[in-house]
């Protein structure tokens, strides 16, 4: 069952398990994020660096602190040792890659 509370100003959703906030942005584009929606993120009244970005249509807004932390996580679960490390072997990777695309291009030119 969907329960729904909407005042003026926003309001709440319940539905599906998960309690939905709903709230406005004025005229200029600028949202204030509600204090229950930025506790639940982490994010400070003040002061924290957020990043925005668009998946599958929805605005997803985190903290520096979040995408570092799920970096490392998933830096953890490849069984790097080191973020760095990992950056290091894929560019060497790559360089391997383009160093064969240039030499099958030098043989294959006429001179």
């Amino acid at each position: 069952m969907t329960n729904v509370a909407l005042t003026e100003d926003g309001g709440t959703v319940d539905g599906m398990g998960q309690r939905y906030r709903v709230f406005r942005s004025d005229a200029k584009g600028r949202t204030v994020i509600p204090a229950a929606l930025r506790a639940q993120a982490g994010i400070r009244d003040e002061g924290d660096t957020l990043v925005g970005y668009v998946e599958d249509g929805r605005l997803v807004i985190q903290t520096r602190e979040t995408i570092k932390r799920r970096l490392q996580e998933r830096a953890a679960a490849t069984g790097a040792k080191d973020v760095v490390e990992q950056l290091f072997a894929d560019r060497r990777r790559d360089r391997e890659i383009e160093d064969r695309k240039d030499q099958a291009w030098s043989a294959r030119r006429p001179r």
